[in-house]
């Protein structure tokens, strides 16, 4: 599938409404719990940036779920991305860092900031 970004008549409404001030973390143990999966990413570059890899796996770590010890304790799997084909840290090579539950998942993208959702794994 292709990444499409939200649409802006969508996006425009969510923040009219005043939802990007609104904390709706207490809503997501309950929402996993009964089923949905979570799926969080963030580029490793731009550690100034409050949605960097470092707050969020932070956030992940600590958000409270049937899945929570699980997760805290799965390993980190590597990806790559489909146009490199190779695991490399760092330089032009985009690669995965995966900490995966059944329904929670976060992924590291490296060498990404906020467009970390544009790049797709390749395993």
């Amino acid at each position: 599938r292709q990444y499409l970004t939200c649409n802006m008549t969508v996006n425009a409404s969510f923040y009219g409404q005043g939802q990007a001030m609104r904390n709706n973390m207490s809503l997501l143990p309950e929402l996993i719990n009964s089923g949905m999966r979570l799926l969080a990413h963030a580029g490793n570059t731009g550690s100034w940036d409050p949605l960097s890899h470092y707050g969020i796996e932070r956030w992940m770590q600590r958000l409270e779920h049937n899945f929570h010890t699980q997760f805290a304790k799965s390993p980190s799997i590597r990806w790559t991305t489909m146009e490199s084909g190779r695991y490399r840290r760092g330089g032009t090579d985009r690669c995965f860092e995966v900490l995966k539950t059944e329904n929670v998942t976060f992924v590291q993208v490296y060498d990404a900031r906020y467009d970390s959702a544009f790049f797709q794994p390749g395993r």
